[in-house]
């Protein structure tokens, strides 16, 4: 059979069966929407949690202060710095 043979053939097949090729058409169109806008919301949602998160402050950062005994403290002294770069030698002090 030559391509001109079969494209007849199969353009006459779907002209014959004008609703399933419809319906067939139609299924596609809803199924290739449905994954499409599934993919959208998931990156939209997904961008909205990762710009909130970062809204709310560094989640890369961690601060560790240091523990105060505030029965001994009262409200007049200065507190000292609770920031101090975490590093090797003040771990192993800990």
């Amino acid at each position: 059979m030559l391509i001109r043979d079969l494209l007849t053939f199969v353009i006459t097949g779907l002209w014959r069966k004008k609703f399933r090729t419809s319906l067939t058409i139609l299924g596609v169109i809803v199924g290739t929407s449905a994954i499409v806008i599934m993919v959208s919301l998931g990156v939209g949602m997904q961008r909205n949690v990762m710009g909130m998160l970062e809204d709310m402050g560094s989640i890369t950062d961690l601060v560790v202060t240091p523990e105060y005994d505030f029965d001994e403290i009262s409200l007049s002294d200065d507190f000292p710095d609770p920031i101090v770069p975490l590093t090797d030698k003040v771990v192993s002090e800990t």
